[in-house]
């Protein structure tokens, strides 16, 4: 069994905290909704069947969220969840401004696994992500859309640490790569 290790990067977002305004739309919208299916539904455990699978899917944006990341892979945990990917199971880690994504990219888009990562007001966090994934993840295919043009997006694919501009290329969102 291995040792559990600790944390080397660690981040918490609640994105219901920092777009106030936000959140008080999109819970009036679910209330509207809710209150809509229960009208027309004619009983109102449709209407809180409605709210209440709204709701859930959208906890990560209505619930806080703390991300770790180690030398073993990436968890997030959240009241209602956690997930794990471990980095020896990453295919693909996507990077934007204010979030990311990593997990297994293999097949349909359907039957992806992974974890949303979101870090509106921590900046510093993508670069030391990228750092981390670069000494943990053989292998790991990274998009970087933080300093592209729209559409496109740097792919590094991490060769056994390599991740010289040799194995980079730039892809537009259908996919197609050029060599930079």
């Amino acid at each position: 069994m291995q040792e559990p290790t600790e944390p080397t990067l660690v981040w918490s977002s609640w994105p219901a905290r920092e777009r106030p305004g936000a959140a008080i739309g999109l819970l009036a919208t679910t209330m509207a909704l809710a209150g809509l299916a229960g009208v027309v539904g004619g009983e109102l455990w449709w209407g809180l069947l409605a709210g209440f699978l709204v709701l859930s899917w959208l906890h990560g944006f209505l619930l806080p969220t703390r991300f770790e990341v180690s030398t073993r892979g990436v968890v997030a945990r959240g009241p209602l969840f956690t997930r794990r990917v471990i980095w020896r199971d990453a295919t693909r880690l996507g990077i934007e401004a204010t979030g990311g994504w990593i997990g297994r990219a293999a097949g349909p888009r359907w039957r992806r696994r992974g974890i949303d990562l979101l870090w509106a007001a921590e900046r510093a966090v993508p670069d030391r992500l990228l750092a981390l994934a670069r000494e943990a993840a053989p292998g790991l295919e990274v998009r970087d859309h933080r300093e592209t043009a729209p559409g496109l997006a740097v792919v590094a694919t991490n060769r056994g640490g390599d991740a010289s501009p040799a194995h980079s290329t730039i892809a537009d969102s259908a996919g197609t790569a050029t060599p930079p």
